[in-house]
C-alpha cells in the first residue's frame, strides 16, 4: 500500500514518535509525502488546531473516498507516555487493537478508583476544534441540554482548559480555567468531589471511567468501554510495532 504522510502538520511534541512510526510503516509499505492520491493517510491528531489544522481537510479528503486514515496521537491515560494508534477515529467509531494480547497492568495500576462519596455532578466541556466534536453546535447549547432536567445545586460546569468558549447559564457553578497550552491538569483532583461526570466525547469521560466514577457520555465515546478495554486503546511507544502489525492486517 501507499501511505501519505504529512510531517509538517505534526505538533512539536509528536515529531519524534511520528517520524519513528513512518519509518516503521516504510519497512513494508511505500511512503508518499504530502499526497492526496495514496491508498491511506497517516496524520498526527484529530485536533484541528495550530500545526494540525490542515489535517482536517486531509482527513475528510481520504474518508470521502472511503480510504483509511491512520491516526497517531498523544494519549489521555499516562500523559507523554502512552499514545493512540487507530484507524479513522480515536473514539469508539474508529478501529482499535482491542483484541491485541498485550499486558495492560502498567496502565491500569496508575488508576486507583475513587469511591464516590457524593452525588454531585461535574459537566466537562471539550475542545470544539476536534473531530470528536463533529456535528455538534456550541458547548453552551450542549451543556444547556444536558443539565435542564438535573438539580442545579448538584451541578458544576467545567470549561475546557485550552479552548475558549462561553457557557452563559446564570445560577450554575462554572469552573473557568486559566487558559494555557500546557496540559498539566491533575484530573483526579478535579473530580475527587464528584460522583458523576458528564462529557460528550473526550478524555474527561475516559479518565473518569478509569477512576471508577459514574460517566454519562455519547455512545461514540470510549468511556462506554470497560477500563480493561480502554487500556487497549493507548500504548507505550515500545508497543507501537506490535500494535501496527495488528492494525495493518485489518487493512488488507
Amino acid at each position: 500500500m501507499k501511505f501519505a504522510i504529512f510531517p509538517q502538520n505534526v505538533s512539536l511534541a509528536g515529531k519524534s514518535i511520528y517520524s519513528n512510526f513512518v519509518n516503521l510503516v516504510s519497512e513494508l509499505d511505500e511512503i508518499v509525502p504530502q499526497s492526496l492520491e495514496a491508498d491511506a493517510a497517516i496524520i498526527w491528531s484529530v485536533l484541528w488546531s495550530g500545526r494540525m489544522a490542515p489535517n482536517k481537510d486531509i482527513y475528510y479528503h481520504y474518508r470521502k473516498q472511503n480510504k483509511p486514515v491512520i491516526i497517531l496521537e498523544t494519549g489521555n491515560l499516562i500523559r507523554n507516555q502512552t499514545y493512540k494508534l487507530c484507524i479513522n477515529n480515536i473514539n469508539a467509531l474508529g478501529q482499535h487493537a482491542l483484541d491485541l494480547d498485550l499486558d495492560r497492568t502498567a496502565i491500569l495500576s496508575t488508576f486507583t478508583p475513587i469511591v464516590p462519596s457524593t452525588d454531585n455532578i461535574l459537566v466537562c466541556c471539550q475542545n470544539e476544534k476536534s473531530l470528536l466534536w463533529a456535528g455538534m453546535a456550541t458547548s453552551h447549547v450542549w451543556v444547556k441540554s444536558v443539565v435542564q432536567n438535573l438539580p442545579r445545586e448538584k451541578i458544576t460546569i467545567r470549561l475546557h482548559p485550552r479552548f475558549r468558549t462561553i457557557v452563559d447559564l446564570p445560577g450554575y457553578n462554572i469552573i473557568k480555567p486559566n487558559y494555557t497550552s500546557e496540559d498539566d491538569t491533575d484530573f483526579r483532583e478535579v473530580v475527587k468531589n464528584f460522583g458523576t461526570v458528564i462529557n460528550y466525547n473526550s478524555g474527561s469521560g475516559i479518565e473518569a471511567k478509569m477512576l471508577g466514577l459514574n460517566v454519562r457520555a455519547d455512545k461514540s465515546s470510549l468511556a462506554n468501554l470497560s477500563p480493561d478495554l480502554i487500556a487497549r486503546t493507548e500504548w507505550f511507544e515500545s508497543e507501537i510495532p506490535r500494535v501496527w502489525q495488528h492494525l495493518r492486517a485489518k487493512l488488507c
